[in-house]
């Protein structure tokens, strides 16, 4: 008989367990993104994190007297003053570079510095 009592007494106490508390809940965190939502985020976070390093980059080469000059190509001014802030075109098919940091633009003729002006 104490056996009877001592399962209906665990019985009724699992069953308290699984209903009144939160015991045997699984835990969801709502708050996880999914892949969709997170990677685009990850890319924009990783996007600023560059232009960031890439202007104190500038800014130090700048401070350095490290220069740009003619003739040097896409691959030199970006190891000197690293990523430009933007890059357009004109109708002439040159290829400007502008440096917001450092107040230069760079402007390439044939893959190569054509003139470096001040903003």
């Amino acid at each position: 008989m104490k056996f009877f009592t001592a399962l209906l007494i665990l019985i009724v106490g699992i069953w308290y367990l699984a209903t009144k508390t939160t015991v045997f809940k699984k835990v969801v965190n709502k708050d996880v993104l999914s892949a969709e939502e997170a990677i685009p985020k990850a890319q924009r976070a990783a996007s600023r994190e560059r232009s960031r390093v890439n202007q104190v980059h500038s800014v130090e080469s700048a401070a350095a007297g490290q220069t740009v000059s003619e003739s040097m190509t896409t691959d030199e001014v970006r190891t000197t003053w690293g990523e430009p802030n933007a890059i357009e075109h004109d109708g002439g098919g040159n290829e400007i570079w502008r440096y917001e940091s450092i107040g230069k633009k760079v402007t390439f003729r044939y893959g190569k510095v054509w003139i470096v002006e001040s903003l």
